[in-house]
């Protein structure tokens, strides 16, 4: 079975709400260097676990985020995913992802199963200019990310390539190569 704070406390004699501020990065600081060693010590003999579902209903995040792509199979996306999980994985984020087909009914039903996953935010590489999903997001106060897309809708952050910046390289690149 799951270890608990509760056992990591008792085996070293604190209460379970020092223990927390302890597995916690944030409030270690406010315990002192011995108890954080005591604590950290008997939380690795235990095999303990933070329990990530319990954490989400205190703190009503869930360090999780929604990642929409067209199409698994096209080779532009799997390094975008693997960046994605890269950097969310840095800042102690996991990723959940689904793949549309872009079809918008499979769009809508993946946005709802994230939602009702309490996902943190969402980073879509399914949006269309004028995205009913971006709209209902902004609505919602879910933060989103568009990858690979823009949108017409002010406020909406997108990692899109610069194209023409590209295109200028690769010519001065060509033509410092002698080509003409």
């Amino acid at each position: 079975s799951r270890v608990t704070i509760r056992e990591v406390a008792e085996r070293v004699g604190v209460h379970p709400s020092t223990v927390s501020r302890v597995l916690n990065p944030a409030t270690r600081g406010r315990i002192t260097p011995e108890i954080v060693e005591k604590v950290t010590t008997a939380a690795d003999e235990l095999g303990y676990r933070p329990n990530q579902a319990a954490r989400g209903l205190r703190t009503n995040r869930t360090s999780t985020i929604g990642v929409l792509i067209p199409d698994i199979t096209n080779p532009l996306f799997p390094p975008i995913i693997r960046g994605i999980e890269d950097g969310l994985g840095a800042g102690g984020y996991t990723a959940i992802l689904g793949n549309t087909d872009n079809i918008a009914a499979r769009e809508d039903e993946a946005v709802a199963t994230m939602r009702a996953r309490q996902v943190d935010g969402l980073i879509l590489a399914t949006a269309r200019r004028d995205d009913p999903i971006v709209a209902q997001c902004l609505e919602e106060g879910l933060p989103v990310v568009l990858v690979n897309r823009t949108a017409d809708t002010d406020g909406v952050s997108s990692i899109v390539n610069d194209d023409v910046l590209g295109i200028a390289l690769a010519v001065r690149h060509l033509k410092g190569l002698g080509h003409t």
